[in-house]
């Protein structure tokens, strides 16, 4: 048979060429002129057959091994690449049978061998092509091939370990073969070995560095290892070298979802879907990052998409009840769960889901039934019952809410715990005891339960507080005497430790018992005297306060625009004095120049010590009108007078429909009658305000 050399530079030049060219027409035309020529020469066939099929055309060049096959029937080589024609074309079956009769002939064909190893892997004959990689190291142990068949049968077994060891093997009978490194790196992997594969996949990329499906491979991994901004930068030297591949495109999106970069997420999902219209992952990863961005009604509109374009899917439909729930529309959200919940009805996240929704519209007998379907279905995760007590907190129910409440942070044994060396506090005698109080949750969390910190003292015990080091000032106005640890709490220093938020249930709080002795702050006098000076005294002085951190979802929807606030100015006598830091400052731009808002400057809170000249500052005006913020609970503390303007759907300690708050006296509640829409609450406040500004202007 001739060679292929001698071919591509000979007779077969001119086919060669065509197809080099793409022409697959002239080639044909050529290959068949040298055929009349020289009909019996099976390597014209077979060499032709092998450029066809590195071109992709397996089926064309099936036809022309046949042909080779045809004339000269022993061939090892024909045998041999037609089975991976066969295989290429998905035709394993018949792959293994082809290569069956060449080793009837040909029982020593390292070749032959490894063709069959290959296709049993892909029939999952896992033991034959275990047995075709062994006789292959037993003839050929030099063939890195064989070994590399090895890692293959072992991987699709799951034998990741023994995968392992043979990609090993096979890399270093290779002399380092760069695919052998990347079945390595991919066998470490699946493994779980993710260091591994990520200095297996970055050691080939240091030899090809425009591999951009290896990059890829790495992404993954990075991802896998929580190294999301790492796994955004190789997605992007892939994208580089590769600018349609969908499947990084997508990575880098899945990884801005991680990073909670919403507009990034955003941006990157669509631009798959300009690239590729049906890709419906980018499509759910849109969704995703559009219900991580707030844009609730689009992503109603992508989970939509997705369902209507495929049948109903379990995780498109949670979504789409997420999105939905977002956009307010509650009972279209519950209707979407419980199409979910048709589909798997042992699925305890379907009915914690619709639990929330039944919650939303306040029908709390069924939601918590649902809470306690899905803690049939899931005994193990304790947080199920976090979801019962926050029903029973709702409703006024502090004895049974406390018991759920305390499973928060998935609290499996329902005890708050931050020192593994130290014991919890049950209500044991504090005399002479030194107990520490640690900080959690937000800001506003840690300063309305300072009330307990003075009667932890009451009981005899020495009390500091750890974490929220801009609270240490605040706190010891409420509690003189109280310390504060920097560090690490050591066993050695306290008897006992409790976490803020348990203190209600440590000292058996009820409605009706909630300690709501106000004030319980008190501010500097020196301090009062110089925000007296810089607030001045005329006027009926409302200070407000409109946004809370945006970066939690916790402020989803309780936040209200600062133009509902500027109705207040309109009411004569009224000074409208701005309270707000850090965020929501930027709305000041849009305010109409007729107004005016006076701003407490720079120095206002500055320092290690947050609230202290916010204390201040409460003993100069005559009201605060605020949203559901940390400042809420600054003037509960101080007993000013305060209008809070609440969410439809607020947090527990708010309770329900009730005007007012047992935990503080001085409070009067504004709620939402319709989610999102803020003007009744502050069309409310406005004539409130104008009645008490006439009180005192009269």
């Amino acid at each position: 048979m001739t060679s292929v050399n001698a071919l591509r530079g000979g007779i077969l030049a001119p086919a060669l060429s065509f197809l080099e060219r793409g022409d697959k027409g002239q080639a044909y035309k050529a290959y068949r002129a040298v055929r009349q020529r020289d009909p019996r020469n099976a390597g014209v066939a077979f060499n032709f057959a092998n450029a066809l099929l590195a071109r992709g055309l397996a089926k064309e060049a099936e036809a022309e091994y046949r042909e080779a096959l045809r004339l000269d029937p022993n061939a090892a080589d024909i045998i041999n690449n037609l089975a991976s024609a066969l295989g290429t074309l998905g035709r394993h079956e018949e792959a293994v049978a082809v290569t069956d009769k060449g080793l009837a002939r040909h029982p020593n064909n390292a070749n032959l061998l490894r063709t069959r190893g290959v296709q049993r892997v892909h029939l999952r004959q896992f033991d034959g092509a275990l047995e075709d990689a062994q006789r292959l190291i037993e003839l050929a142990p030099t063939m890195p091939d064989a070994y590399n068949l090895r890692g293959d049968a072992f991987s699709n077994m799951g034998r990741w370990d023994d995968a392992i060891a043979s990609f090993k093997k096979a890399v270093e009978v290779s002399g380092g073969h760069p695919q052998f490194r990347i079945n390595l790196g991919s066998a470490y992997a699946a493994r779980g070995a993710l260091a591994e594969a990520a200095a297996t996949f970055t050691g080939v990329l240091k030899d090809r560095r425009r591999d951009y499906k290896t990059i890829n491979a790495l992404a993954a991994v990075l991802q896998r290892m929580n190294k999301h901004q790492d796994a955004v930068r190789a997605c992007e030297l892939a994208l580089s070298i590769q600018p349609d591949f969908a499947e990084v495109h997508n990575r880098m999106a899945q990884s801005y979802l991680a990073l909670e970069k919403w507009p990034k997420a955003i941006e990157t999902a669509k631009d798959v879907l300009v690239r590729h219209p049906k890709h419906q992952e980018a499509m759910f990863n849109l969704g995703m990052a559009l219900i991580g961005g707030r844009k609730y009604d689009e992503a109603v509109e992508c989970f939509d998409q997705i369902l209507q374009s495929g049948p109903e899917d379990d995780m498109a439909l949670l979504n789409l009840g997420n999105a939905l729930a977002g956009a307010g529309r509650a009972q279209d959200a519950l209707d979407a769960y419980n199409r979910m919940i048709a589909r798997a009805p042992n699925w305890a996240g379907g009915y914690l889901n619709i639990g929330h929704a039944y919650g939303r519209l306040r029908r709390w007998d069924d939601a918590l039934w649902n809470y306690r379907k899905a803690y049939e279905l899931e005994p193990d995760k304790k947080d199920h019952l976090y979801n019962i007590g926050n029903v029973h907190l709702h409703l006024g129910d502090y004895e049974q809410g406390w018991q759920g409440y305390e499973h928060r942070n998935k609290s499996a044994e329902g005890v708050q715990r931050k020192f593994p060396d130290i014991a919890v506090w049950n209500g044991e005698d504090l005399s002479g005891k030194r107990i520490v109080v640690f900080g959690e949750q937000g800001l506003g969390d840690n300063i309305q339960m300072a009330r307990y910190l003075p009667l932890l003292q009451q009981r005899g015990a020495t009390v500091a507080f750890h974490g929220y080091p801009m609270l240490r000032a605040l706190l010891q106005t409420a509690a003189p005497g109280l310390t504060y640890v920097d560090g690490d709490a050591k066993p050695e220093d306290f008897d006992y430790q409790v976490a803020t938020m348990s203190l209600p249930a440590k000292f058996g709080t009820r409605v009706d018992t909630i300690p709501a002795n106000v004030p319980y702050f008190t501010a500097e006098p020196d301090r009062v005297a110089k925000w007296k000076e810089r607030i001045g005294e005329h006027g009926f002085k409302i200070g407000i306060n409109w946004q809370g951190n945006p970066s939690g979802k916790i402020d989803e929807g309780r936040s209200a625009p600062l133009k509902q606030f500027l109705r207040f100015a309109e009411i004569p006598g009224v000074r409208i004095v701005s309270m707000q830091k850090n965020h929501g400052l930027e709305q000041l731009d849009d305010v109409p120049k007729h107004i005016q808002i006076q701003m407490l400057g720079d120095d206002f809170d500055t320092g290690k010590d947050a609230f202290l000249d916010t204390l201040a500052v409460l003993a100069n005006v005559d009201l605060v009108v605020t949203t559901d913020t940390s400042l809420a609970h600054v003037t509960g503390g101080f007993g000013t007078q305060t209008f809070v303007a609440l969410k439809e759907h607020p947090d527990w300690r708010w309770m329900l429909d009730r005007e007012d708050s047992p935990w503080y006296p001085h409070h009067r509640l504004f709620r939402q009658k319709h989610f999102g829409v803020w003007d009744d609450p502050f069309i409310a406040m406005t004539e409130a305000i104008r009645e008490l500004a006439q009180k005192k202007n009269n």
